[in-house]
């Protein structure tokens, strides 16, 4: 069999092998397209908070980012409806919510972001964050103006 061959396409899913590359455009959550070769990594490290509210406010409650060079890139899925988080944290088998061998694994995989030059970096962010965000509060106090929430 010729790689001509191998590769079929099948509902807009690319197959190579028993590969399956790639999900039909149709079925995708909607998300920023550009980014150019890192997608929206510069974007995010510019301002992860400012980021993630913008694409929420612009795409909706479940939202598709892809990060890193196209040739190997990540895509990962920005949740911010309650139904949609509790269905992601409580319903499905992740880390919070299996057990086992299963439980082990999902450990493994999530265990460097847990490292403590890694939180020390988040904390940093989180701590600036929250500041820019009680100095918007502020000015919404003193214009007696609603604080936004999301939707």
């Amino acid at each position: 069999m010729t790689m001509t061959e191998a590769v079929v396409e099948r509902k807009g899913v690319r197959r190579i092998g028993r590969l399956e590359v790639g999900t039909p455009r149709a079925q995708r959550a909607p998300g920023p397209e550009g980014g150019g070769m890192l997608g929206s990594l510069g974007s995010f490290r510019r301002d992860p908070l400012a980021f993630l509210l913008s694409v929420a406010d612009r795409y909706g409650d479940v939202v598709r980012l892809r990060f890193g060079p196209r040739a190997a890139h990540r895509v990962v899925h920005l949740v911010r409806h309650p139904d949609h988080v509790r269905h992601v944290l409580q319903e499905r088998q992740g880390l919070l919510t299996s057990e086992g061998e299963l439980w082990e694994r999902q450990r493994r995989m999530i265990q460097p972001l847990l490292h403590r030059d890694r939180l020390t970096s988040y904390s940093e962010t989180m701590v600036r964050s929250c500041g820019e965000m009680l100095a918007r509060w502020d000015g919404y106090a003193g214009e007696a103006r609603p604080v936004r929430r999301g939707r």
